[in-house]
């Protein structure tokens, strides 16, 4: 072998080499950007995830306040009247708020819908179904948790005011127009008119109508934000 085909030979190994040594370090490098970036993106998955979830319960409860607010039925109006000069400013919120947990599935279609609107809108900002369900959930406890405060309110502001005053024109038997007084009054006339033949008083059956108005609201804003993240899953980047 003469001195040239040695060179050339020296010339191909090198050549060989250092593309080797350059395709392993662009292997290190992209492995250790793996390493490096991938924490990262799970921490940003982690935080898109919550504010989705937190901006979906925010927007959710704002509208079932709102609607609850707005579109309160007039039946409601007589006993804020009667009972706000006795019980102060928070006979409304509170009347709000327990039109809101209460929802007769029957004859209660406006306070549904509210609630279904409020789901649905949760569970597209959600993105996904455990999303939708934790936004539907926490709007729903905070509710209670808002109507647990307008209680207290009252409680106090009714110590501090006293006795309930009926105002002139006005009687307790205008409470009777709240139109869950008028369902529980529903619910109750049959079960009086059975003791009446000779039958005996069932707790479960008064009990039950409650419980079926108190679980339907949950049921349906879940449901509802179900099925906003499948109309609008969230987009994995």
């Amino acid at each position: 072998m003469d001195i040239g085909s040695i060179s050339l030979f020296l010339k191909q190994y090198s050549t060989h080499q250092i593309s080797l040594i350059i395709n392993i370090g662009q292997s290190v490098n992209r492995l250790e950007f793996g390493i490096l970036i991938e924490p990262i993106c799970k921490e940003e998955n982690i935080i898109s995830s919550f504010s989705s979830k937190y901006f979906g319960w925010l927007i959710s409860l704002l509208i079932v306040l709102l609607g609850g607010w707005f579109l309160l039925p007039q039946g409601y109006e007589s006993a804020i009247a009667i009972l706000a000069p006795s019980l102060g400013n928070y006979v409304r919120p509170a009347l709000v708020m327990l039109n809101l947990i209460l929802v007769n599935p029957m004859n209660s279609f406006t306070m549904i819908a509210v609630w279904a609107g409020a789901g649905f809108v949760g569970g597209m900002i959600a993105g996904t179904k455990k999303g939708a369900f934790v936004v539907g959930l926490m709007v729903w406890l905070a509710c209670l948790g808002v109507i647990a405060l307008c209680v207290f309110l009252l409680y106090q502001d009714g110590l501090a005011l006293g006795t309930l005053v009926i105002p002139p024109g006005s009687s307790l038997i205008d409470l009777l127009g709240i139109p869950l007084i008028q369902g529980a009054i529903d619910q109750i006339l049959p079960l009086i008119s059975g003791i009446g033949g000779g039958g005996s008083l069932d707790i479960m059956a008064l009990i039950t109508p409650l419980i079926i108005w108190f679980l339907t609201p949950i049921i349906i804003v879940i449901v509802a934000g179900i099925i906003g993240s499948i109309v609008r899953p969230k987009e994995d980047f």
